[in-house]
């Protein structure tokens, strides 16, 4: 879902957004066997907020801050930096991960 967006983003954070998205979901089907994935973007008060969540396997509690040594979770750090946001991620074994990314100060 996408709330709040009454035009497009700018060029280059619309197109970091859509990688981290992309990257995302391809991680999620590839390893965590989830049934459902949500994607939610939201833009209120110069905040823009992506939120990924799936209903998965999850990762052990030892692993979720180290997780993504590959290049994909690097690559979305790196995008999320770019534009001076912020990234958290949370898993639990049994009870799937969210990813939730914010951006703030954002005039669109």
């Amino acid at each position: 879902t996408a709330e709040g967006l009454e035009s497009r983003l700018p060029g280059n954070l619309e197109i970091a957004i859509y990688r981290v998205i992309q990257e995302s979901v391809n991680n999620i089907l590839k390893h965590a066997g989830a049934k459902n994935i949500l994607v939610d973007l939201r833009y209120q008060n110069e905040n823009l907020d992506l939120y990924i969540a799936d209903d998965g396997k999850g990762m052990p509690e030892t692993s979720a801050p180290d997780a993504g040594k590959g290049i994909g979770w690097d690559d979305i750090r790196s995008r999320v930096s770019l534009f001076n946001g912020r990234m958290n991620l949370y898993s639990e074994p049994g009870k799937g991960t969210r990813l939730n990314i914010n951006f703030t100060k954002l005039a669109l």
